[in-house]
């Protein structure tokens, strides 16, 4: 029963249901309303009865409200949730060992001072090395290391971003990383080689993609929370992995902060456009 009581005059059902939700729901836009009610439940279904002179009003300002409610509240986009990209990964790997192969054979130092990133990027206007330096390796762990990280990152990015957008993502973040590496750290002699940078870069579209996707959907402490978890693991994995004396730390950092804006981006777009259209649009695939 209510607490408006209507016991004491004429009484007609004007809902019935067998979900209780729906009709606590009703009920409660009754009660701020002011129009007595009860409710009588029959087996499973329950049925709301209000005084005969207020079943018209009642009826009007319930479906109003079942019309306001309709879409609400509105549905959060969620990232694309793809199956794992088997066959992205497997060219992945094979066009990776294809390259390494393909280094092999040719004179390997000779390849690494012609086609590795280093300051000839800008004083030769070589732009082509911020790009073709992704593809060389030092030696097999240096590869091996760099499949199985491109790899776990390529799993997360194109369940969420489309095969387009990911790989757009992934060699802007290796190129800009490159080019920024040898902008403004550009000691004569210096070379970088390996795809680590892109792997970075994949980190970095990761983090603000997900910085994105999370600051829109939380306010207050709970936004603070959920921003922390996606920069504090991407700092975290930069620091722990991409720091050692053997690599090239800045090259790491720069393909890190290029793709950390491009996935920011990507949220953006993803959260405007519908996750089915996010970034392909951009990448040209629509």
């Amino acid at each position: 029963m209510s607490k408006s009581d209507p016991a004491d005059s004429e009484t007609i059902a004007i809902r019935r249901s067998e979900d209780a939700r729906k009709i606590a729901d009703e009920a409660f836009v009754l009660t701020a309303l002011r129009v007595p009610y009860r409710i009588e439940r029959e087996g499973d279904e329950r049925r709301i009865e209000v005084r005969t002179g207020d079943r018209d009003f009642a009826n009007e300002q319930l479906e109003l409200y079942s019309r306001e409610s309709a879409n609400w509240p509105p549905p959060r986009p969620e990232p694309r949730r793809d199956s794992v990209p088997t066959m992205t990964l497997i060219a992945f790997n094979l066009f990776m060992l294809m390259a390494f192969g393909l280094q092999a054979r040719l004179d390997r130092g000779g390849l690494v001072e012609a086609a590795g990133a280093s300051v000839d990027i800008f004083r030769q206007g070589e732009w082509w090395r911020a790009f073709s330096a992704l593809f060389l390796h030092a030696d097999e762990a240096h590869l091996f290391g760099n499949l199985l990280a491109g790899s776990f990152f390529l799993a997360l990015l194109v369940p969420r971003l489309g095969q387009w957008g990911t790989w757009l993502g992934i060699a802007l973040a290796g190129f800009g990383g490159n080019a920024l590496n040898a902008l403004l750290y550009d000691r004569v002699g210096r070379l970088s080689i390996g795809f680590s940078t892109a792997v970075f870069g994949a980190l970095g579209i990761w983090t603000g993609f997900e910085l994105m996707s999370r600051s829109l959907s939380f306010s207050g402490v709970a936004l603070w929370r959920r921003i922390l978890v996606p920069v504090g693991a991407g700092v975290f994995i930069l620091a722990f992995w991409g720091s050692s004396e053997e690599s090239d730390y800045m090259a790491h950092f720069w393909g890190f902060l290029v793709g950390g804006v491009y996935g920011f981006l990507a949220g953006i777009w993803n959260r405007y456009r519908g996750p089915a259209r996010a970034v392909d649009v951009a990448s040209g695939k629509v």
